[in-house]
């Protein structure tokens, strides 16, 4: 079982992860120590298809689109264009740990505040969420901007919460603003 202490690390490196994959939404089980994750993941755009014969299209149509980028809204675009595929990603200790290093070696320093728009974000407010109310997890849906947790409060007591995901906004700027005050 996971330490209910674990969960902004271990969700935030499960973020960064979905977020160098490209994923959309997701469903999150914890499985005893172990995370899988099935989400969304949209195409790298050489993966993505534009035409019935399985040809990539020619690079003036896609010129023009990239360049509507401009005029229109990147979701009108995108919406048009996104294949998605579905994946199943699953995490160990271990995995986590791992993964864990290799962020660190890429935040860097870390002074500036985290891009609240990220997976990795805002999974790990959601799990500093978890850690402050002491439970144990479930699930984890995001579908949208809809965040579904689903919480073991002990001897089979399940409870289910919803979030639109702005709803931890507040939280994660209390924790900005907690970590900027313990660096000084």
């Amino acid at each position: 079982m996971v330490a209910a202490s674990s969960y902004e690390q271990a969700f935030r490196v499960i973020g960064q992860d979905l977020d160098s994959n490209r994923a959309g939404d997701f469903l999150l089980k914890r499985q005893e120590e172990n995370f899988l994750v099935q989400a969304q993941v949209r195409a790298q755009p050489d993966e993505m298809v534009t035409d019935t014969e399985g040809k990539k299209g020619n690079w003036r149509k896609r010129l023009r689109e990239w360049l509507a980028k401009d005029t229109k809204s990147e979701e009108d675009v995108d919406s048009k264009k996104t294949r998605w595929h579905a994946v199943d990603l699953f995490y160990t200790p271990q995995d986590i740990d791992r993964l864990e290093s290799l962020g660190r070696q890429r935040r860097g320093l870390g002074e500036e505040k985290p891009d609240s728009q990220t997976a990795a974000e805002a999974l790990r407010v959601i799990g500093a969420y978890l850690d402050s109310i002491r439970v144990e997890i479930v699930s984890l849906a995001k579908n949208g901007r809809l965040i579904k947790i689903e919480l073991d409060h002990g001897k089979g007591s399940l409870r289910t919460e919803e979030h639109d995901i702005s709803s931890f906004y507040d939280f994660s700027v209390k924790m900005y603003l907690k970590r900027k005050r313990n660096s000084v």
